[in-house]
């Protein structure tokens, strides 16, 4: 069966007109006729009923139109394989912070509608462990966050916002700190050494659950008397845009800092696209989240009402 044939069922199925179909693969309509009767009579078939809205599928064709688009997929695959592997080039490998991808979930989306998914292989991360597959050459550009060690070879800053506590009932806690709990993702996470130092310095202890996912910590932050560290921008999103009963305090002159490392030596041209789409993305999200705080914080008043147990 000709994949040309393939294409042709499946480009007139798409647009409902063999006259459309033709003109998107630069071929006359009688021909795109003649492609489509030869694939009915291989198949022993009618794949399409002619109505007075144009071509729809019978349903053979329904039936049909899935599997003939995954043939397709799979030969244009086979084809960017065998080009990759002509030229020497392969698939970028980006390692993306954990919390970046549950305080930003567009990143990912963003790059993967500029980049096809056959030139780009994404794993989220703890940022320690991501410097380590960069140093070991396992990855190629990591997205990190968090206080980055000094030294740190192909290191750009890209975005920077305030640390924030955030808790239900910050005013309690002052008072009550055995009755609390204070949520974390991960022990490897960046914001766990950040919330370590902030009990340490203030003598206070307070119980640690560990939860494995952020839907978590947002569930039990709704839901109990505890508290967690977050960028401001993930706060601001449960008070303002989920609309939770939740309040917040910045911790002093603490930073959410994100930025992004390349393996040592790098110089593909894939690598260095992907790597401007990403610098791209923070520095268009920079200016919306100055903007989006500000005008959030003037709306709510969420400044003026918390302890200052972890600022001073």
């Amino acid at each position: 069966m000709p994949l040309h044939d393939l294409i042709v069922f499946v480009e007139t199925a798409r647009f409902g007109s063999m006259t459309q179909a033709g003109v998107k693969l630069g071929r006359v309509q009688s021909s795109i006729s003649l492609r489509i009767k030869h694939l009915e009579d291989r198949l022993a078939v009618r794949l399409f009923d002619r109505t007075p809205h144009g071509l729809e599928l019978t349903s053979a064709g329904k039936a049909f139109l899935p599997r003939a688009s995954e043939i397709i997929s799979q030969w244009n695959t086979a084809l960017e394989h065998v080009r990759r592997v002509k030229t020497g080039a392969r698939a970028v490998k980006l390692g993306v912070e954990i919390t970046e991808v549950a305080r930003n979930p567009n990143l990912v989306s963003k790059l993967l509608s500029k980049v096809a998914c056959s030139e780009l292989r994404i794993t989220a991360g703890h940022s320690r462990n991501l410097l380590e597959h960069v140093k070991e050459g396992q990855v190629d550009i990591a997205v990190v966050a968090g206080a980055m060690p000094r030294g740190i070879e192909n290191y750009k800053a890209l975005y920077s916002e305030p640390t924030v506590i955030a808790s239900r009932n910050l005013s309690a806690f002052a008072t009550d700190v055995d009755n609390f709990m204070a949520l974390i993702h991960s022990q490897e996470c960046i914001l766990y050494d950040e919330m370590m130092e902030i009990f340490e310095s203030k003598k206070i202890w307070p119980k640690i659950l560990e939860c494995h996912s952020y839907n978590i910590v947002r569930s039990y932050l709704g839901h109990m008397d505890t508290l967690t560290v977050l960028p401001k921008s993930m706060a601001m999103d449960l008070i303002v845009g989920r609309g939770m009963d939740c309040s917040y305090v910045e911790i002093g002159s603490r930073s959410y800092d994100v930025g992004i490392v390349e393996r040592h030596g790098v110089s593909e041209n894939a690598i260095g696209r992907v790597s401007k789409l990403i610098s791209d993305f923070y520095d268009t999200l920079q200016c919306e989240e100055k903007i989006s705080l500000t005008a959030n914080e003037r709306i709510k008043g969420l400044r003026n009402a918390e302890p200052d147990i972890f600022t001073a």
